[in-house]
């Protein structure tokens, strides 16, 4: 479908186009007589989400698209959260029903909406967030009562659907958001705006808030449980060190261990020492006499030895320990001064017992005897307290070794407790740090309060009723359109081409068309006709025949009412005026009851006419008779007057196998004649005459465009076609005039130079007369 036909179609439903237009417009007019007038107010926030200054804003801070834009989709969100919405609506109503009972300003539909019996239980004149809470209360008790219908109706001020009408938008990639509110009262549009950015940004804040307080809180309870663990871990440390007198572990540690090598190796030399001086005593007594041996083994002596000894183990035991100061050392050390001095002494007096075995003085032998009595002593006594200082460090190693495990165990575990305690204290601190940004960021503030609307907006009823015309006109030439594109009637020569597969002998309009005046619809039929006889005679110019043999020329249809009579009238005059002679022999069927006269005379059957009697009654063969008769009157047409035959459908109607005997008539003769229109019945709706159809000269296949081409129709054809010598031709009947420029070119008719221009512009066809 092009351009012009488009064109077509919308001026041939233009009437209708223009009247379902003024339709709509119309009822949209009537609908809005009583528009209410629409105020509307406006605010800007701003946000500081994009370019805001906050704590953790530095020299490296980087911009984040992705992150601002999720940012401003929660803030705007929020916005048109229901949950906000609502609470518009219930802090509205609160200050409305404070504002008229304290008598600050008259609210008076409040009256219609909310009883008096339930309007004191809800209003508290000292305060609208008390009134606030319990409007809140109540609509939250169930689902029925008035506030809650309130606020889930379409109250033109406290209902979700109202508020939520409200426009927010981000301006370009700043930080500002703008607010827009609309409704038909001034001072509650103003109002209702104010309480909506009051409630969203303390909803956004306090989101922001406690996006971060329980972080912090979370974080301050691990703290403070890493905290005890901490304690509990030193206190441990603390309890272990008290029980095992311990001051420094690896200190102490290193202590013994260094002592007790110390002590060993002292205590190799003092065992050395000791063998040594035991030896040597043992040469001195040898050399000494029994006697003198005898004498140095008294009481006195041996005690004094003893005593000795004793004095040589304590300063032993005092130097290793470092017990008592250095005065009791020098104590103990002149003690055994003395006793070393009287044991001289006492071995002095024994100078009388001589000289010894080998001959040598015994007061030196004494001496040195008294030498090595006390290196032994004291050696012997040094080696002792040694050997026992040994065992108790031996002791402390064997304590001390056990308790550097559990020593690092319990320090091992004061470790983790403070490494999980520092992660905490800083886990702690960003989390704080965080909530301070955050906190700082939830700064959101207003720049552009509300304003107040002194005039209301301006109707939109005449761009509505235009726009409803142009919608309906539209929407209507839309449908007609899609019709045509759906279509599937054959309507065009093309379809009916392509539908039959044989070749296209004409065309001819629609006689309703005829009325339109602009179109020279006799010039179209005439010409129509005209090119039908010429592509009629061309076909059959070149068939062979017997010499005075009219040419016979079968008119077919695969169904009822395709205008097979009409067409032939037609080419039937047109042919006669040219001076031929023709004959035309067509069915009787309930639709032919304008039968002539003359024709019923030529039928010369008796038995058809009483069958004719008998079918139509009396009264209806009159009435025929009548109006044919008029018809000659009137017309004095020689096609009906002297050359139409009717002929009867019987039984045998297959097998006739000429024309007399088809119209049953010995005295009818096809000689003289030029040219014979044979009219088949519907091929749907009978059979025919083979023998006869398998003689004609040429078949016309009449199909009306405003019907649908199905398979029924292609296998009649096909049996019709079959029983032919030749290739039909079809002609299309009914078409619309504007489709006939293929056939006869430019379409006669009157145009409008807006029409003619039009056509050249849809066409770019800027050089021709042609026009729409």
């Amino acid at each position: 479908m092009n351009l012009i036909q488009i064109s077509r179609i919308l001026l041939d439903y233009r009437w209708l186009l223009i009247s379902v237009g003024v339709l709509i417009s119309s009822t949209i007019w009537l609908n809005t007589k009583n528009e209410q007038k629409v105020y509307t107010t406006e605010a800007t926030v701003y946000t500081g989400i994009a370019t805001g200054f906050n704590i953790e804003t530095g020299a490296n801070a980087r911009f984040d698209l992705f992150a601002t834009n999720a940012k401003f989709d929660n803030l705007i969100n929020i916005i048109k959260n229901r949950t906000t919405h609502e609470e518009v609506g219930m802090r509205l109503l609160a200050h409305h029903l404070v504002s008229d009972a304290s008598g600050e300003e008259s609210f008076t539909h409040l009256n219609k909406i909310i009883p008096d019996s339930i309007r004191s239980k809800l209003v508290d004149i000292s305060s609208v967030d008390i009134t606030f809470r319990n409007i809140e209360d109540f609509k939250n008790n169930s689902d029925t009562n008035v506030i809650y219908k309130l606020i889930n109706s379409g109250d033109r001020f406290y209902s979700v659907s109202q508020i939520s009408t409200v426009f927010v938008k981000r301006i370009q990639s700043s930080d500002l958001i703008s607010l827009r509110y609309s409704t038909n009262h001034a001072g509650i549009c103003q109002q209702t705006l104010s309480i909506l950015i009051t409630v969203f940004l303390n909803k956004y804040k306090s989101i922001k808030e406690d996006q971060t307080s329980s972080v912090v809180k979370y974080f301050e309870e691990e703290l403070r449980s890493a905290k005890e663990e901490l304690t509990k871990a030193e206190q441990a440390l603390l309890h272990f060190r008290e029980k095992n007198k311990i001051i420094n572990y690896y200190e102490q540690t290193k202590f013994i261990a260094e002592k007790k090598e110390e002590l060993d190796s002292e205590y190799q030399k003092e065992i050395m020492a000791l063998a040594s001086a035991k030896a040597a005593l043992s040469e001195i007594e040898s050399r000494m006499t029994i006697k003198t041996n005898l004498s140095l083994q008294n009481d006195k002596i041996l005690e004094k030895r003893k005593r000795i000894s004793s004095l040589a183990s304590k300063i032993t035991l005092a130097e290793l320990h470092n017990e008592g100061d250095l005065r009791e050392i020098l104590q103990l050390r002149e003690e055994a001064s003395q006793l070393k001095m009287e044991m001289t002494d006492d071995i002095q007096n024994l100078h009388a017992i001589g000289r010894s075995a080998s001959g040598l003085p015994m007061s030196i032998i004494l001496e040195q005897w008294l030498q090595n009595v006390l290196n032994v002593e004291e050696t012997n006594a040094r080696a002792s307290v040694i050997l026992q200082r040994k065992e108790e460090f031996y002791k402390k190693y064997d304590t001390f070794a056990p308790l550097g495990s559990e020593k690092n165990r319990i320090e091992r575990e004061i470790n983790l407790a403070e490494e999980k305690y520092l992660k905490h204290v800083e886990s702690l601190n960003q989390s704080k740090l965080k909530q301070q940004n955050v906190e700082s960021m939830a700064s959101v503030k207003t720049i552009d309060e509300p304003f107040y609307p002194l005039s209301p907006k301006k109707s939109i009823r005449k761009i509505l009723v235009t726009l409803g015309f142009v919608i309906g006109v539209i929407l209507t030439a839309g449908i007609f359109i899609l019709l045509e594109f759906i279509d599937t009637t054959i309507k065009t020569p093309d379809r009916v081409v392509n539908y039959t597969k044989l070749g296209l002998l004409g065309v001819y309009p629609k006689v309703i068309e005829e009325r339109k005046t602009d179109i020279d619809f006799p010039y179209i039929t005439n010409r129509l006709i005209e090119l039908m006889i010429q592509r009629i005679k061309l076909s059959i110019i070149k068939i062979k025949k017997e010499e005075n043999e009219p040419y016979l020329i079968l008119i077919s249809s695969t169904r009822r009412q395709e205008g097979k009579s009409f067409i032939t009238e037609y080419l039937v005059e047109k042919i006669q005026n040219a001076g031929n002679k023709v004959m035309i022999i067509k069915p009787f069927n309930e639709e032919d009851k304008d039968i002539d006269l003359e024709s019923l005379k030529k039928i010369g059957n008796d038995s058809f006419q009483d069958k004719l009697k008998q079918w139509l009654g009396i009264e209806a063969l009159v009435n025929v008779i009548s109006n044919s008769q008029k018809k000659l009157d009137e017309f004095e047409d020689p096609i009906k007057s002297n050359e139409t035959f009717v002929y009867e459908i019987n039984n045998d109607f297959f097998d006739v196998n000429s024309i007399k005997a088809l119209l049953q008539n010995p005295y009818v003769s096809t000689a003289g004649y030029d040219y014979i229109f044979l009219i088949l019945p519907p091929l749907l709706r009978s059979e025919f005459p083979a023998e006869i159809v398998s003689k004609a000269h040429l078949s016309m296949l009449i199909v009306r465009a405003n019907r649908n081409w199905n398979k029924a129709d292609d296998e009649a054809l096909h049996l019709f076609q079959n029983s032919l010598n030749h290739k039909s031709k079809v002609i299309l009947n009914g078409t619309r005039v504007d489709i006939l420029d293929s056939m006869i070119g430019e379409i006669p008719k009157k145009r409008s130079w807006r029409r003619k221009l039009a056509k050249k512009i849809i066409t770019f066809d800027f050089w021709s007369q042609r026009g729409i």
